[in-house]
């Protein structure tokens, strides 16, 4: 007979493990995005404004909530640090793709397909040691892929924050795993797992490493806590 601890123990790890992967779809994903947006914008010569407008009928038929993430009547956001996982993708695959690689496109569209896929866990905020193993497998390999051609910044802080999500197993409160099953939102989840994280690796390191990276000319804050 099974006993109660383990039960306890067992929807625990189901929520470290849902954090983890979180925390790789919605902080280390982003950076390799942003980089390879930028990385295409350069080329192409043409702002990110310019080129949303000019393909702002393709973005609405292929990526309709993205859409109207993205555009407000007349005024369109342009600001790629206020933009999501799925936005990124979206905007990275309708105005790039044919200048990315193979590996390129297949990595992004696997963002944005598991970024899909997260959000039919969030009523239970967890995952199965299975389901985390495969899916983290898969996302980490092609994270991996898309980082391999953007500037060497961007890929050193996104494999310092894979690894360091992966290295560590988190340590949730009571308070915590509350807040995580009282919503569905994966904002909040997001914030519940920077939060764990950080806790976490400050048990062992004692200290919060804060990496501030530069994205268009902003400073963006990455609390990857090594």
């Amino acid at each position: 007979m099974e006993m109660p601890s383990q039960k306890k123990y067992d929807i625990t790890r189901g929520h470290e493990h849902y954090l983890s992967h979180i925390l790789l779809l919605e902080q280390a994903s982003p950076i390799a995005l942003k980089a390879i947006i930028k990385r295409e914008e350069k080329k192409c010569g043409n702002g990110i404004r310019d080129l949303l407008n000019k393909n702002r009928h393709t973005i609405k038929t292929q990526y309709k909530t993205e859409y109207l993430q993205l555009f407000q009547e007349d005024n369109v956001n342009d600001d790629i640090d206020t933009w999501d996982t799925l936005q990124l993708c979206a905007v990275t695959l309708v105005l790039f793709k044919s200048d990315l690689t193979e590996s390129e496109v297949k990595a992004i569209q696997c963002i944005y397909d598991q970024r899909k896929d997260i959000e039919q866990y969030t009523e239970c905020a967890s995952l199965t040691f299975n389901t985390y193993n495969e899916k983290n497998h898969v996302l980490h390999d092609q994270l991996l892929e898309l980082i391999t051609f953007v500037d060497d910044q961007a890929n050193l802080y996104c494999k310092r924050m894979m690894f360091s999500y992966e290295s560590k197993s988190m340590q949730l409160s009571e308070t915590q795993i509350d807040k995580l099953t009282r919503t569905q939102d994966v904002k909040t989840h997001l914030q519940v797992a920077i939060e764990v994280n950080c806790v976490t690796q400050n048990t062992f390191t004692g200290e919060e490493n804060t990496q501030v990276v530069q994205a268009n000319g902003k400073h963006e804050h990455l609390f990857i806590c090594l």
